[in-house]
């Protein structure tokens, strides 16, 4: 996608309207490709209902739902969380444990509550089945 855009450098990356978008999309398929990978293809959603609250991804596992959110921002703020927290209210109404994952551009994996930070380089670490 970056080819596409014209963009060459991490710098031009850091600088793209696009960047949110991008990150959002990479992260978005990382998880797919993650989990069909280990044979699990299915369960997975985008949500956005139509007072306009909407998440990337939302991961059915065995555990329940994980509702994850991409951000490319690199600073760890707790408004990172706002709009997902507001979908798990919505869901957790109809639907059994919803957890709060948000991959971000940052370095530093942390806990929040129930809520977890994940940095982007750890993607391929953290377990979407369990991330409660």
């Amino acid at each position: 996608v970056c080819w596409l855009l014209g963009i060459r450098t991490p710098e031009q990356l850091r600088a793209h309207p696009l960047r949110g978008a991008i990150f959002e999309t990479w992260v978005v398929s990382e998880i797919a490709k993650h989990r069909a990978n280990q044979g699990d293809s299915g369960g997975i959603s985008h949500y956005r209902d139509r007072n306009g609250a909407e998440v990337d991804l939302i991961v059915e596992g065995p555990n329940g739902a994980t509702i994850i959110e991409a951000k490319s921002s690199e600073t760890a703020s707790s408004n990172l969380f706002d709009g997902s927290r507001r979908v798990r209210r919505h869901l957790s109404q109809s639907t059994r444990r919803c957890s709060v994952v948000v991959v971000y551009g940052g370095d530093q994996r942390q806990r929040r509550g129930t809520d977890c930070l994940v940095p982007w380089r750890e993607l391929h670490e953290f377990d979407w089945d369990a991330s409660d």
